[in-house]
């Protein structure tokens, strides 16, 4: 993939008026061109397991809750591209799998209270903050907002599709979120563990 990057990155580096430092605007054209095919071929890797398993609704609960918050919660991410292809599909898996079996063994109100405690650590624990990132008070107070939007709606969302039948979706969203957490969690036990 970093060879395709590269590629595609000297030919938009060559094809531009402005040439200041052309080593420096080809490595970030190339880190980003990475990135968007690592997150396309991640997407479309976990929306062909969706295809193949017809589980569209716990897909959607999974990418929205999980993808989603990762953007604004941070936490553990690979070092390797295949290993976050790897590691997000596991993830998905496991949404799948546990969303089908425990469906008829929860109980709704207790499944939205786990949701809304999750969530409210999510929240406490939003941003995570590393070595490598550094983040201002008025950026925590950002993130833990959007954060805090997106919680909302999943919490809505989890409630409001109850009635029409939806449990599968509470326990896909309640799998994800706990994933979330976890990936937040994991980097504070690798650093300090008097941080959480």
């Amino acid at each position: 993939m970093h060879k395709v990057s590269r590629r595609l990155a000297t030919w938009i580096e060559a094809h531009t008026h402005d040439r200041h430092d052309q080593d420096t605007m080809i490595a970030i054209y190339t880190f980003g061109i990475e990135v968007i095919l690592s997150f396309a071929i991640t997407l479309m890797s976990v929306l062909l397991v969706s295809m193949i398993t017809k589980q569209f609704e716990c897909t959607g609960a999974f990418l929205f809750s999980f993808v989603l918050l990762r953007l604004f919660c941070d936490g553990y991410h690979a070092k390797k591209y295949w290993q976050c292809l790897v590691i997000t599909n596991i993830l998905h898996g496991i949404v799948l799998l546990f969303a089908n079996q425990s469906s008829p063994v929860i109980n709704q109100s207790i499944l939205e209270v786990c949701i809304i405690i999750v969530s409210i650590i999510i929240i406490n624990l939003t941003p995570v903050k590393s070595a490598q990132k550094k983040i201002t008070g008025e950026q925590s107070k950002r993130l833990r907002a959007l954060t805090s939007v997106i919680l909302a709606i999943i919490i809505m969302n989890t409630c409001l599709m109850y009635p029409v039948g939806s449990k599968r979706l509470g326990i896909a969203t309640l799998i994800s979120l706990t994933e979330v957490l976890i990936l937040m969690i994991y980097p504070k036990l690798l650093n300090k563990p008097n941080n959480i």
